[in-house]
């Protein structure tokens, strides 16, 4: 539905004599290759946990404008957002600043991950962050100030070659899965430094999994509860 360019996502009750959601038991929604749309007076349902935006660069951007917008989405309820295909900065991305409750972002194939001071105090409530499709060669240098991250996962990201030594500086980080990420050939030394519980790398980071597995690196991963390399395989030293 490329074309559409706004839902109003209420209607008006006689009976009550005031405007009511359309969908109020509305848990999950998702919202695919709809460039130009807006959504007003706010997002359907107001018990609504889960949005998947693909493609729909305006709504990303334009969240929030008097024009478009009520003040209710200020207290949206969304505990987990999927954002994908996106061409905007995220910097630009203004829906993060009304998602007080947020917990979970997935970013897949999105082209311009530019954060801001603004863009990461709002995901300041964030527990869980994966990358998908990466296509940048490196993660957001911002991240670092998200001191309440405990999961990040990184899946499909064949840009990425290093991962940066301010990991360790994630305090509460706990869990760090990476799949299918072939051009990482190695743990910064910071990892030492983690309160990681959980490792995952699957056998498609064969590099990687070398890396680890080796004697001098070993040493390196000895704090962690759980270290995955595959399905099959397991290290819990």
């Amino acid at each position: 539905m490329e074309g559409l360019e706004e839902w109003n996502t209420t209607h008006y009750s006689g009976k009550e004599g005031s405007n009511e959601l359309l969908f109020p038991k509305l848990e999950e929604l998702r919202i695919e290759q709809c460039g130009k749309l807006r959504i007003k007076p706010c997002l359907p349902g107001e018990s609504a946990k889960y949005l998947c935006m693909r493609g729909c660069d305006t709504m990303l951007s334009s969240w929030g404008e008097r024009s478009s917008h009520c003040s209710t989405s200020s207290s949206s309820p969304l505990t987990e957002l999927e954002v994908a295909e996106s061409k905007v900065p995220m910097h630009q991305w203004r829906l993060l600043h009304h998602l007080p409750a947020l917990r979970k972002l997935t970013i897949t194939d999105c082209s311009d991950l530019t954060t801001s001071p603004e863009i990461i105090h709002s995901l300041s409530s964030l527990r869980a962050l994966c990358f998908v499709l990466l296509s940048q060669a490196g993660l957001p240098r911002g991240l670092v100030e998200l001191t309440s991250l405990q999961e990040l996962t990184l899946y499909r990201c064949a840009t990425i070659s290093v991962v940066p030594e301010w990991l360790g500086e994630l305090t509460s980080l706990k869990r760090f899965v990476i799949g299918r990420c072939q051009g990482i050939r190695s743990l910064p030394d910071s990892i030492q430094a983690t309160k990681l519980e959980y490792l995952q790398i699957d056998d498609e980071c064969p590099t990687l999994v070398k890396w680890c597995k080796s004697e001098k690196n070993k040493m390196k991963l000895a704090h962690i509860k759980k270290v995955v390399f595959n399905l099959g395989e397991r290290s819990d030293d």
